[in-house]
């Protein structure tokens, strides 16, 4: 297509220390990726009115499938994010995380709690591929890295002036741990185990938002 340029030389924001898959998988695509870390430095961040930028989790599987989407997607110079539904990966089975933004052009997004959205009227394309995101095989290692993604995603929140609810406090587990569940696929007694603990994310990033946000005893919004 005429007038496209090349999405992987957008900056790569990693919204955590990057396991070790996913630095491999960034050589040969960026050899520095924005990556956030608590305590949050908002002066690393790209303005995302102004530049586009890929977001991946700390735990992507960069795949020739995700590779190959994005080349697709390409930089027109319009409001555009590609958006892909996400799977949580552990050996004998992967549970559903729902749709997430994983590129944005300029102006097309804006930095929420636990990451991008499209800003109202920019036009969402659906990415040709599916994101895998390692789950930790150990539970207390899985647990190590949701409690380090969602403290960072609460900073990130608390930076661009979000407020917790009590949706996602309470309804985000149950709906999610549901949804994972009733789309999981391989060995039902790890994949519940994921589907929970990959749902309580959202919740713990409210929590911890509303902790910074509170400074005194109160109670969420």
């Amino acid at each position: 297509m005429s007038g496209v340029e090349p999405v992987f030389a957008l900056p790569v924001i990693v919204a955590g220390p990057p396991s070790v898959e996913l630095s491999a998988d960034l050589q040969g695509w960026t050899t520095s990726p924005v990556v956030l870390q608590a305590p949050l430095d908002p002066a690393i961040l790209p303005d995302p009115a102004r530049d586009g930028f890929v977001w991946l989790s700390p735990r992507t599987r960069i795949d020739a499938d995700l590779r190959d989407a994005l080349g697709r997607f390409g930089v027109v110079g319009r409001p555009r994010v590609g958006v892909a539904p996400h799977v949580a990966e552990r050996a004998g089975g992967t549970v559903p995380l729902g749709d997430r933004v994983v590129v944005a052009e300029a102006g097309a997004a804006r930095f929420a709690l636990r990451g991008p959205k499209a800003v109202a009227g920019a036009e969402i394309v659906r990415l040709d591929c599916t994101i895998r995101v390692s789950a930790p095989e150990r539970v207390g290692d899985h647990l190590r890295s949701i409690n380090e993604e969602s403290t960072i995603a609460a900073a990130l929140g608390a930076h661009v002036g979000e407020v917790a609810g009590w949706g996602a406090l309470a309804l985000a587990p149950m709906v999610g741990t549901l949804r994972g569940w009733m789309g999981a696929r391989g060995a039902g007694e790890r994949t519940i185990t994921v589907a929970f603990l990959e749902s309580f994310a959202a919740a713990a990033a409210a929590a911890k938002l509303w902790e910074l946000r509170n400074a005194e005893v109160g109670r969420p919004s």
